[in-house]
């Protein structure tokens, strides 16, 4: 009697093996087939093909191309200028030769509060029908332009030379601390 019980278990496990495998090939094979009807459902991508690279930008490329599609020749050749920020008409100017942005130097941020400079560059973008891209020549040390208002930084921009020098004389100071610290240990 006992030997029955005992076959009867082993084919009942031998069953249950046999259907958990049985039900996970196909659950592959229902996978493989679902992903081959997406490949061949897969949109070609508009993007010209020498064009397509794995930039850091890739994934907006099918976007820009769409973009680019929608714009005039005269469009896209404003979009080749990055312009000084004119003091007059500056709105006028974006409308009528589209350009990709604007460059912003100290007298653009002279006596104005951080929500006049928001304001200023707001309206352009509002203006525009491609996004700006905004710039400013701002090195730090002699060359300072939005950090020489004081409405907008509490003290100048310092220089890279000040910066890696800082910089420098900390890591150097950690160095000579840890030398220090481990000459201790060996001596004790």
């Amino acid at each position: 009697m006992s030997k029955k019980i005992f076959i009867v278990i082993i084919v009942i496990i031998l069953v249950i093996i046999t259907g958990y495998f049985t039900t996970k090939r196909l659950q592959k094979n229902e996978m493989a087939k679902k992903e081959e009807k997406m490949e061949n459902i897969k949109i070609e991508s508009k993007v010209p093909k020498q064009w397509q690279d794995n930039g850091i930008f890739s994934k907006y490329y099918e976007k820009a191309y769409e973009k680019l599609q929608t714009l005039s020749l005269e469009e896209k050749i404003g979009q080749l200028f990055l312009i000084c920020y004119p003091s007059d008409n500056s709105i006028e100017a974006l409308k009528e030769y589209h350009f990709s942005g604007y460059l912003f130097f100290e007298k653009d941020f002279k006596n104005k509060t951080e929500k006049q400079v928001q304001e200023m560059i707001g309206n352009l973008q509002k203006a525009s029908n491609i996004p700006l891209v905004i710039a400013v020549d701002e090195e730090g040390g002699e060359v300072v332009r939005i950090s020489s208002n004081k409405n907008l930084a509490k003290s100048k921009f310092q220089s890279p030379r000040e910066l890696y020098q800082k910089r420098r004389f900390c890591r150097n100071r950690k160095r000579y601390n840890r030398k220090k610290q481990n000459s201790k240990k060996f001596r004790n």
